[in-house]
């Protein structure tokens, strides 16, 4: 039976995205984070462990910072192998945290201190060197109600947002601007950062959520992770989705499960999201949707300019007769069957993909 240490309980939902996890067939031990760090326990004893594998999850700003992390080898023990998951890098807190530099002198750190093999799994394909740091995509897990949506929906695009981010923010009061929200199914929870400069006209609709009539709950009984419940009623509302992905940066091109959900959907996509994200998407080999759909924003790199770009093309596809649009919707066809059964693909070949992480 194998070993394995992680500073994630072993309930956690997190470890669904471990490829080829067995619960059933491994001795797992929960290590509590605090007790990696001298920081938060200098006068308490080491709580060493040794095993196999220790699973390292970084899901705090600190535990990300060198300095504080992996702080001393008495206080973790010694493993033949080191997996540092980082598909949490989006929700860390460090805004470079996903930066191809800063995950290079991370696993390079911590295979030094503990002179144990590691590997570090990343979602931004541009770290990628096919060693110790590997891509992979969370978003490539399990999902649930896949389904093909209507031709022509309530409203004319699905716009979520979370927690707004500064480049969130940025582009809701481009859509706003144009009059394109009214048109939308969108949503905003909060501002995360509180300098972001929301359009004052858009306050006081803070929270904005979407409708109870279409919101839909996760059935009873069923668990598996939150983030793969797919709420189909958004889509076969809307006509085409404007995927608010977690950043657009231009040092990372990663997507998250937000693109996912609209592929499982067959639901036509524009991204705002990182530069290059859907050269990402056809490096894993799904289609994306030009002639039909202008997609010349992905190669623009200034911020701002790709905003307005994406706004360009939301309004245009916003402003077609309903003739137009199922014309478009005929050409796209194939890539949206195309995507959707090579995402299927990708989900299997994504439980088999690190069988040599667990050997």
């Amino acid at each position: 039976m194998q070993k394995i240490v992680s500073n994630l309980p072993f309930s956690n939902e997190a470890l669904h995205y471990i490829p080829n996890f067995n619960r059933a067939t491994t001795d797992y031990t929960f290590l509590p984070t605090d007790s990696l760090s001298l920081n938060s326990h200098s006068n308490l004893s080491p709580i060493p462990q040794n095993g196999d594998i220790f699973i390292y999850f970084p899901y705090s700003k600190n535990e990300c910072l060198l300095s504080n992390s992996f702080e001393d080898k008495r206080r973790v023990g010694n493993f033949n192998k080191i997996i540092i998951n980082t598909f949490n890098e989006g929700g860390i807190g460090v805004k470079n945290v996903y930066h191809p530099e800063f995950l290079k002198g991370f696993v390079q750190e911590v295979s030094q201190r503990f002179q144990a093999k590691t590997v570090l799994l990343t979602q931004n394909q541009l770290a990628e060197n096919g060693q110790d740091i590997l891509y992979s995509n969370m978003a490539w897990g399990d999902y649930r109600f896949g389904s093909s949506p209507p031709i022509k929906g309530q409203y004319k695009f699905l716009y979520l947002n979370g927690y707004a981010r500064e480049e969130k923010v940025r582009m809701i009061n481009a859509l706003y601007s144009r009059g394109l929200l009214n048109q939308s199914l969108w949503s905003l929870l909060d501002i995360k950062d509180q300098s972001c400069n929301l359009d004052i006209r858009l306050r006081n609709q803070i929270p904005k959520k979407i409708p109870g009539d279409i919101i839909a709950s996760r059935p009873a009984g069923e668990n598996y992770p939150l983030i793969n419940f797919i709420n189909q009623t958004l889509y076969k509302s809307t006509d085409f989705s404007l995927v608010q992905e977690s950043e657009m940066q231009s040092f990372t091109n990663r997507y998250t499960e937000k693109t996912v959900k609209a592929i499982l959907q067959k639901h036509p996509f524009i991204i705002a999201g990182n530069f290059n994200t859907l050269k990402t998407l056809k490096h894993d080999g799904f289609k994306t949707f030009s002639p039909y759909i202008n997609e010349e924003y992905d190669d623009i790199i200034d911020l701002d300019n790709r905003i307005d770009a994406i706004i360009e093309e939301v309004e245009r596809l916003c402003n077609m007769t309903d003739s137009s649009w199922f014309s478009l919707i005929e050409q796209v066809k194939e890539v949206l069957d195309f995507n959707y059964n090579h995402f299927l693909k990708k989900n299997s070949l994504h439980k088999k993909a690190f069988d040599s992480l667990f050997l």
